[in-house]
């Protein structure tokens, strides 16, 4: 069911649910100001929270969040995926209606430090995974070219959570004495996908940027541009 606010979904519209996802079925009523909805039982002073930080989100996240119909909730604790937030779809979908995305904020994202750059890191990777491949091949180029500084130096991430799949992909890489950046490699893939949202997070919260962070946030803020999103810092006193 359908209307202009409320959605009750179930395994019809999320075929992709399993056991441990099944947060992800229910009365969902919408946000007016955002467009987004929300679990109809979720805790009031989680849903109003994460509604006052939307309100700092970039434009092109917001929409395409709408455009894919995404529904939210929070939990006390870690999500049931043992994370601080989760985004839950079918990104193997060939259609929007298909992806059909459900985020789940968890309580360490929802203290003030952390839920507006948890949150755009979320909604980056519903961004990101709608991109034409030519886009997303952008950003796997930029980290070829990060890999390492002009001193031939190791570059470091952008957060500690990023550098992670930076440390993975090179130890696969190096594990299979590849040499280049192979787009069908599933360590890369993860590594791009987690390190744009972890970029944009830190582009729009300087705050959140970890202190050893080594690599060029001018340029990756140029390429970001090229992929449609022109970012502007948000002030830390602006979401206290």
């Amino acid at each position: 069911m359908y209307t202009a606010k409320m959605r009750i979904i179930g395994l019809r519209e999320r075929p992709w649910v399993r056991k441990s996802t099944q947060h992800a079925l229910g009365r969902f009523c919408r946000d007016e100001e955002s467009g987004i909805y929300f679990e109809e039982s979720m805790n009031a002073e989680h849903r109003d929270s994460i509604c006052q930080a939307l309100a700092w989100v970039p434009a092109p996240l917001v929409e395409i969040a709408r455009e894919l119909g995404l529904t939210m909730t929070s939990c006390s604790g870690l999500t049931p995926a043992g994370n601080s937030a989760t985004t839950y779809a079918d990104f193997n979908s060939r259609s929007k209606d298909g992806i059909s995305p459900h985020i789940v904020m968890g309580g360490p994202s929802l203290e003030p430090d952390f839920i507006l750059p948890h949150l755009v890191h979320e909604l980056s990777h519903l961004y990101f995974s709608s991109l034409p491949s030519r886009l997303r091949g952008l950003w796997i180029d930029l980290l070829a070219r990060q890999e390492r500084d002009e001193q031939g130096i190791e570059t470091a991430e952008v957060t500690k959570y990023a550098q992670s799949f930076k440390s993975s992909f090179l130890a696969c890489r190096l594990a299979e004495s590849a040499s280049d950046y192979c787009c069908g490699d599933a360590s890369l893939k993860s590594y791009a996908a987690e390190s744009f949202c972890e970029t944009v997070a830190c582009l729009v919260c300087p705050w959140y940027l970890d202190n050893l962070c080594s690599v060029d946030l001018a340029e990756r803020r140029l390429v970001l541009a090229q992929m449609g999103l022109h970012l502007a810092p948000v002030r830390a006193s602006l979401v206290a």
